[in-house]
């Protein structure tokens, strides 16, 4: 009986996460927010959506170095180096595959306290980057 209500009770309980995760999901998804975790080495461990033109698949394992271009590429690495060393939260933008993306960057400790990964999240912003130019250009 002690089995059954167990087994049961952890049922339950897998079932309250997956459903847990599905709305996670789907907010991102509607959110257009990518969701993105790396470790030390900057190699990427899990993307929520596809992004850039390629399936989120494909950034598993591979770092920046191996996905992106530059300019972007360059200014990615360096503000993810810097949340590492610093422990600290970063926002940055940086240009990727012809977009702008504004992402802000924030490390994941181990129980020691220690950056031992970082968890991102970008938005595009290339249509708010481009009215910006306009405007400027305009008003020059």
């Amino acid at each position: 009986d002690l089995n059954r209500t167990l087994e049961a009770r952890v049922a339950e309980r897998t079932q309250e996460l997956e459903q847990a995760k599905r709305r996670f999901e789907v907010a991102l998804a509607a959110s257009g927010v990518t969701v993105f975790v790396q470790d030390r080495e900057l190699r990427y461990q899990w993307v929520s959506q596809d992004v850039l033109g390629r399936r989120k698949e494909e950034f598993v394992g591979r770092t920046d170095e191996e996905m992106l271009e530059d300019p972007g590429r360059s200014m990615a690495v360096a503000a993810k180096r810097e949340v590492l060393a610093s422990g600290e939260r970063r926002q940055a933008e940086y240009q990727a595959a012809g977009r702008w993306f504004a992402v802000t960057l924030e490390p994941l400790r181990d129980p020691a306290g220690e950056a031992e990964a970082i968890i991102g999240g970008a938005v595009d912003v290339t249509e708010r980057r481009e009215q910006e130019a306009r405007i400027r250009y305009l008003l020059g």
